[in-house]
């Protein structure tokens, strides 16, 4: 179902970008470009996110979710991914942060006696 659901929601997807027609899938030399079957690949892959995410769920209040996940595919993928960079570059600012202030603490004179 959750498969069913991604693939129907990529779907959607394409038509919208595409203002209500397909791209077709093409190759020139060297390059390859999916078309549709692209939404519906990121679609399919947001369902799968999403669905293991809220697991514990019941099927019923699962499908909503999984829908919505499918049709903005690539936009929530992109934001799952770019939640977790951020929450890793907080981590190392964090401890960046940590290092400068000992840095910058004051080193006491070891002799204050002495004078220059």
């Amino acid at each position: 179902m959750v498969i069913l659901v991604g693939a129907g929601g990529g779907f959607i997807n394409a038509l919208l970008l595409g203002n209500g027609t397909l791209r077709l899938p093409s190759s020139a030399p060297g390059e390859w470009n999916f078309g549709f079957l692209g939404n519906v690949l990121v679609g399919i892959a947001a369902a799968l996110v999403v669905w293991a995410s809220i697991l514990p769920l019941s099927l019923e209040r699962q499908a909503t979710p999984i829908a919505l996940g499918a049709l903005g595919g690539a936009s929530f993928l992109a934001n799952y991914v770019q939640k977790r960079d951020i929450d890793l570059l907080e981590g190392k600012t964090g401890l960046l942060g940590d290092a400068v202030k000992t840095l910058n603490k004051p080193v006491p004179d070891p002799d204050p006696d002495t004078t220059t």
